[in-house]
């Protein structure tokens, strides 16, 4: 039983028995408050408002064997680069920056979000659509969730019909769930049908702003007021007819200079240069830290930016251009503008901003050095304030030392960089028109339109000429090719060329026409220079051999096929590519290197050891016609690196080469060894059916190519032929062999596809 609580336990919690337990505080120590004064104590006169915040001291961790410089030069390096891929990182994952950067190029799309709160729906809509869609482009996810919002707002449907006909642009089953989710969704969108003209664009007035025309007046549509416009500037109008809503594109007009003037500069007028002078009696002692406040927040970065941005503008060391340049890189290449007001006034920021402190902390002596030193550098005109001077004194700083050649700073014509760019990279078609090769017609069908181009008769064998004979080759050399007898028409034909010389080699052929068995002929030319005659043994370290290959998965194959074709002669053959890293011990006691042009691009970029490098004496670049495409700037920047050595073989292979005599020119192939077979030195005849959508919605020939897919795999199975079905990731291989299956379940015709009895009929 628990103890009842008496009157001699009441005792232990009373005050007066437990308070002479309490130890009390020493205060002594103290000082109260009273004793501090009853009025408050000015500090005038006893700390200067510039030494406010002087004392504070914020250190960070160093490293040992790094200084302090060094580690606030890594963090500034950090954030940077995060602020960099925070800017780049997607606000949705669709793989673009926003909503409107889906739509704004589709044609098909009817409905565009107009307000924010609808964007946000949208976005939604967009991702609940990408797990039916799959792996597709923006376009057709697009489109297909257009086309779904469009049987949602049908009030005339049923949700049971809707959902049926949701699944047909889908292609997909879609569960209850997900549906009753996208209904809601759809039902939240209210601006759906609006067709005001002031919201087409899609984007609110207020987080845009209105497009003001400026020196335009009434009298512009009879020829008048046209020197109102700002200098400088002409409006692109060459499209007459075209609706007088649409956005007229303002370009500089380039000025006139003579034919002899080389010089070309990227930069601005010197009229606009005058606009950005600045009144020597606006710089006072804090108007850099103004001009860095604008762009900058953060008090510490704020002072540290500040104090480095003074520090390059009083570095007399620095040309122009190498300040800004250095500005630049302290503004995070963002803000070019202010780096531009920095340069062109440099003189007065510095001298002007030098005095406001010496006036207001060390007085009159302290002004009268600074004037002294300020004269002394040549900058006397900040003091007595003429203009005229500081554009002289600009131009002067611009202009190059003695005996140099003409200002590289002062712009003397424009160029558009955005113009010259290579935009279009490997979808670039110079061809003017499509000439249909003899015997192809065209055929149009519902939805889509079909050339069949017939195989070309096979090369006679006359034509093809004499074939040379395994036995031809040196002894040593047979080894590499097992099991063969003679070499085919295309090899037989590159044979001298390949085997019997060491000029460069471009040569062009169809697929399946032999090309790695050219390749290997020139690198048993290769091996044969190194091989002693009388003892037969191959020097293995005096020489090495590159193969460039354009996929990792051909890597794998093509080094495991020459590893065999190359063992009997003592050769060894090894992978690199980042999957696959070597040592420099590995790589020392390799011949053969097959490798991707990017990682082959890495290597030979090191301007450190290259013992192995140097020691190359044949590369093969395959599939060379990735020269246009989104890669050939690294193929490019290879062949380059290869063609300044005079002891490199240089051997081009591709299938596809229309400007084969261009190519040719770019990698020194003499006409002798540049060959270009046709599609008649096939092996195998190859018939061409090429199929054109036409269809105006995404999904629409998404789903035409799928039936098409189908009706040709259909027709080749029921032959009895073998059907490979290519498409662009691997989530699309399981979408386009589920929609096969459906197709031919729904059509009856498995049996086309899978034989009686098999595995596969279970």
């Amino acid at each position: 039983m628990p103890e009842e609580f008496t009157e001699e336990h009441k005792k232990h919690y009373q005050y007066a028995g437990n308070s002479n337990l309490v130890l009390p505080s020493d205060r002594s120590k103290s000082t109260r408050r009273g004793d501090r004064g009853k009025d408050a104590e000015s500090l005038w006169g006893k700390i200067d408002s510039n030494q406010m915040g002087s004392n504070i001291r914020r250190h960070i961790p160093v490293k040992p064997g790094k200084t302090i410089d060094q580690e606030l030069t890594n963090l500034e390096r950090k954030q940077r680069r995060r602020t960099q891929q925070q800017r780049d990182k997607p606000s949705s994952d669709l793989g673009y920056k926003d909503i409107l950067a889906a739509t704004e190029n589709s044609s098909d799309v009817v409905y565009r979000p107009r307000t924010r709160e609808t964007r946000v729906v949208w976005d939604m809509m967009l991702a609940l659509g990408k797990k039916f869609v799959g792996d597709q482009t923006p376009e057709v996810l697009v489109s297909a969730v257009d086309e779904v919002l469009g049987v949602m707002k049908n009030e005339e449907t049923r949700d049971v019909e809707k959902k049926k006909l949701v699944e047909g642009v889908f292609g997909a089953k879609v569960p209850e769930t997900e549906f009753s989710r996208m209904m809601q969704l759809a039902k939240q969108i209210t601006d759906y049908g609006d067709k005001e003209e002031a919201e087409d664009t899609g984007v609110d007035a207020d987080e845009t702003g209105i497009a003001v025309v400026f020196g335009g007046s009434d009298s512009e549509d009879n020829g008048e007021g046209a020197g109102d416009e700002p200098a400088g500037f002409v409006v692109d109008d060459d499209d007459a007819s075209s609706d007088s809503d649409s956005d007229h594109a303002v370009e500089p007009v380039q000025p006139e200079t003579d034919e002899d003037d080389e010089h070309m500069v990227i930069g601005s007028n010197n009229a606009q240069q005058t606009t950005l002078r600045l009144d020597m009696q606006s710089v006072d002692a804090f108007w850099l830290q103004r001009q860095v406040a604008k762009h900058y927040d953060d008090p510490e970065t704020l002072r540290e930016k500040t104090a480095l941005a003074d520090q390059l503008l009083a570095n007399s060391g620095l040309g122009a251009g190498e300040l800004e340049n250095e500005l630049a890189e302290l503004f995070d290449y963002e803000h070019f503008d202010t780096v531009q007001l920095l340069v062109t006034n440099r003189d007065v920021i510095v001298w002007s901003g030098r005095l406001a402190r010496a006036e207001a902390e060390g007085g009159v002596e302290h002004r009268r050095m600074v004037e002294a030193q300020a004269r002394a550098a040549g900058a006397g005109w900040v003091l007595d304030g003429d203009n005229d001077k500081a554009n002289k004194s600009a131009e002067v700083e611009a202009a190059p030392q003695a005996g140099g050649t003409a200002d590289v700073y002062a712009p003397q014509t424009e160029i558009d960089l955005e113009a010259l760019a290579f935009a279009e990279g490997g979808r670039l078609m110079t061809n003017e028109r499509w000439v249909a090769p003899p015997g192809a017609n065209k055929t149009l069908m519902p939805g889509y339109e079909e050339i069949r181009v017939p195989a070309p008769e096979p090369l006679s064998a006359q034509d093809g000429g004499p074939r040379v004979p395994i036995s031809t080759l040196p002894a040593w050399a047979q080894a590499a090719f097992p099991g063969v007898s003679e070499l085919n028409a295309v090899q037989s034909r590159v044979y001298a060329a390949a085997f019997e010389s060491d000029d460069n080699m471009l040569i062009c052929a169809p697929t399946g026409a032999g090309k790695t068995n050219c390749a290997a002929l020139a690198m048993l030319r290769t091996v044969g220079q190194y091989r002693d005659a009388v003892t037969g043994r191959v020097d293995v370290s005096a020489f090495k051999m590159v193969y460039v290959a354009p996929m990792k998965a051909l890597v794998s194959e093509m080094a495991a096929a020459f590893a065999k074709r190359l063992e009997p002669l003592g050769l060894r053959v090894a992978e690199l590519t980042g999957d696959a890293q070597l040592t420099k011990a590995q790589i020392a006691d390799t011949q053969l290197l097959v490798t991707t042009p990017e990682k082959w691009d890495v290597v030979t970029r090191k301007g450190g050891d290259a013992s192995y490098t140097r020691l190359v004496r044949l590369a093969i670049i395959d599939e060379i016609h990735l020269l246009h495409d989104d890669r050939g700037p690294v193929v490019e920047a290879l062949a380059v690196r290869l063609k300044q050595s005079s002891h490199v073989r240089l051997v081009g292979l591709s299938a596809t080469l229309p400007n084969y005599e261009d190519v040719a020119a770019f990698l020194r192939v003499p006409k002798h060894a540049l060959f270009h077979f046709d599609a008649r030195w096939r092996p195998c005849p190859l018939q061409m059916e090429f199929v054109g959508l036409t269809d105006a919605k995404h999904v629409r020939r998404l789903e035409r190519m799928d039936a098409v897919c189908y009706e040709k795999a259909r027709r080749e199975a029921a032959k009895g032929g073998q059907v490979l079905v290519f498409v662009h990731s691997r989530k699309e291989t399981v979408r386009t062999a589920q929609r096969l299956r459906d197709m031919a379940v729904a059509d009856a015709a498995t049996d086309a596809f899978v034989r009686a009895g098999s595995a596969s009929a279970e």
